[in-house]
């Protein structure tokens, strides 16, 4: 048995499965309603994944200077653990500055990092300035110059540091002040929060992408569906051109056949067996009667009574000749 073809099959739906057409049309406009949703849920992600970019840079350029300290007090505590306690110590004073307080940040602001307190006399001011031009990248140096960068950023973003300490304290103690924070709470408080924004970047950025893919699927399978529904139209449009083209289809569409003067009306004939058909099922039974599969319904024999007057005429006739 020889399988149809897809257009072979298409043309048997047009004219002969009349809602299959609706069916693909009703489809087309579903998956265009679908490529539609996508494409305002990839605007959304897209949005979601700008802001999170934004809050993540922000963020990490605000407080910059914790990553240098970071690094730095890790060879320290090994190489110089007093001075790496003492620089955790001077941290923790920083960090439970109360910034949200003008005078507090400006005493900040103003005082100048002594981490051991060694430049608290005159001699012990000396004694550091020749330490760090005799070695200009000493570890004390090094420590104090990041501290002052991080008090930089301290004054310009009190609100950031406010709220990272804030996050940093204990739950139920959140909104207690006198909670002191740890330069390595604050630290880690950071690391989470940034790597929290980089996570829903990331997943923003996937969605995102998954949107753009099923909105180029939902498309081309609409205009699939589209396709499909034009293509049956156009074979039910030849169909009916066929009908009125082709004689056999006149013959069948109700002329009254004169020469044999039958008697019979065609066309009421036709009217009536169509009656209650939609226009795709009239359709289907006209191709039906044109290709000849059209089940044909035995009528009944009607007995016709012939005048006794006219008889006599017809055998007096064929005597005479």
């Amino acid at each position: 048995m020889v399988e149809m073809s897809h257009d072979e099959k298409l043309q048997k739906e047009a004219l002969f499965d009349f809602d299959k057409k609706d069916q693909y049309e009703d489809l087309a406009s579903y998956k265009q309603e679908q490529a539609q949703w996508a494409e305002k849920e990839a605007a959304h992600q897209k949005d979601r994944e700008a802001d999170y970019s934004k809050q993540y840079s922000q963020l990490k350029e605000a407080t910059s200077a914790i990553d240098y300290i970071k690094s730095t007090l890790e060879w320290v505590k090994k190489a110089d653990p007093k001075l790496a306690a003492q620089t955790e110590s001077y941290l923790a004073s920083m960090m439970n500055t109360d910034l949200s307080m003008p005078s507090a940040a400006k005493r900040l602001s103003e005082k100048a990092v002594d981490i051991d307190g060694s430049k608290k006399s005159l001699w012990g001011k000396l004694k550091n300035k020749a330490k760090n031009f005799l070695k200009p990248n000493n570890a004390k140096a090094t420590l104090e110059a990041q501290i002052g960068k991080l008090k930089e950023q301290m004054v310009a973003n009190p609100e950031t540091f406010e709220w990272l300490k804030q996050c940093s304290r204990p739950e139920g103690k959140t909104y207690d002040n006198k909670e002191r924070v740890s330069f390595a709470q604050l630290t880690e408080t950071r690391g989470s929060i940034l790597q929290n924004y980089n996570h829903e970047r990331v997943s923003a950025m996937r969605a995102k992408e998954d949107a753009l893919k099923y909105q180029q699927t939902a498309l081309q399978d609409s205009q699939s569906y589209q396709s499909e529904a034009n293509k049956m139209q156009e074979f039910r449009d030849n169909a009916a051109k066929e009908i009125e083209l082709r004689s056999e289809a006149r013959e069948t569409t109700g002329i009254k056949d004169i020469n044999a003067n039958t008697g019979v009306d065609r066309l009421a004939e036709k009217a009536k067996m169509m009656e209650g058909l939609t226009p795709q099922q009239r359709l289907a039974y006209r191709m039906e009667q044109l290709r000849g599969t059209a089940k044909t319904e035995t009528k009944p024999v009607v007995k016709r009574e012939m005048d006794s007057n006219i008889m006599n005429k017809a055998l007096q006739g064929k005597q005479n000749a």
